[in-house]
């Protein structure tokens, strides 16, 4: 599936460099000019001066999409995933764009976190039930997922398999799986170490 994944990252790229430089013919030559120094500066692996061209070019055409997706690209080969991840984010939900969401799923897949791709997709199909593409994902990684579903108000981190859980006001521990371990009758808990004892306060 990872191969799959990297051809995919690298023909979306390839298909968005094509379609903004031939709309780029119809906007001002800056914004071209910015484009094209983008483009080199990216080749030379300099990607934070290359992202500065993508938001100088954005100042002409602020909702092109395909300039906000190489920004993002940018963003990942620089080493700021968080900024990589915001604009994929901001282009899925705002523009509804496919390729966003597909290059930020790709992502998320190459580097094993499938935990938290499925919890974005949990969130995304609430507010758009009806994206196609999302649920397209939802059910490639429909495998390596498990729902848990909790009567407990609160629950904690989990640490060595174990969680607290808030009950009424009072706290118990439970397993990663939900199952009641000690009873809910305490102020305060901790999970268990990995000797095997729990901190409570009564």
């Amino acid at each position: 599936m990872k191969r799959n994944v990297i051809v995919l990252f690298a023909a979306l790229l390839g298909l968005a460099w094509a379609v903004s430089l031939s709309e780029a013919v119809n906007n001002p030559q800056e914004m071209k000019e910015h484009l094209e120094k983008a483009k080199k500066l990216e080749e030379k692996g300099i990607y934070v001066d290359a992202i500065e061209e993508y938001e100088s070019a954005l100042e002409y055409d602020p909702e092109n999409e395909d300039i906000h997706l190489k920004m993002a690209k940018a963003a990942l080969n620089s080493g700021d995933s968080n900024e990589f991840e915001s604009v994929c984010e901001e282009m899925a939900e705002n523009y509804q764009n496919t390729e966003a969401l597909d290059l930020l799923m790709a992502y998320y897949v190459e580097n094993d976190y499938e935990d938290k791709a499925v919890k974005y997709l949990k969130d995304f199909t609430e507010e758009y039930p009806d994206n196609k593409k999302a649920e397209e994902w939802f059910q490639k990684l429909k495998g390596t997922y498990t729902e848990l579903y909790c009567r407990y108000e609160e629950m904690g981190e989990i640490v060595n398999s174990t969680m607290p859980f808030k009950e009424e006001d009072v706290y118990g521990i439970a397993d990663a799986q939900g199952s009641e371990l000690v009873e809910a009758e305490y102020k305060d808990v901790f999970p268990f170490s990995e000797e095997g004892f729990a901190l409570v306060r009564k």
